[in-house]
């Protein structure tokens, strides 16, 4: 995935909630979002999002309000043999490479 943008969520890829996704040896470089400037994990109440990340690569990317890399919202998320490098979050928010925002209900 390279050289993606988009106006909201998820450059590279934005996933709704109630899905489950395996990412395997993936490159995301040079994406841009205002939230998750790569990919962007939304969960609801339900609590059914789960994200498999093993061997890839994020590299680049930018997040103009929050998460360059990986914007996780309650999503359980399992992250092996994988890259961050060189992502920038270039607002006010957090995680260059990462963000979690969780909430326990």
């Amino acid at each position: 995935f390279v050289g993606n943008a988009a106006e909201n969520s998820g450059g590279g890829i934005n996933v709704s909630a109630g899905i489950e996704m395996r990412l395997d040896s993936c490159v995301f470089l040079n994406n841009t979002a205002n939230f998750g400037g790569a990919v962007n994990m939304d969960e609801d109440s339900l609590d059914l999002s789960k994200l498999w990340i093993d061997k890839c690569t994020f590299s680049q990317n930018f997040g103009l309000q929050q998460a360059a890399g990986l914007n996780i919202n309650n999503a359980d998320v399992d992250i092996v043999n994988s890259l961050f490098a060189y992502n920038s979050n270039i607002g006010t928010g957090y995680g260059g490479a990462i963000s979690n925002n969780a909430s326990q209900g």
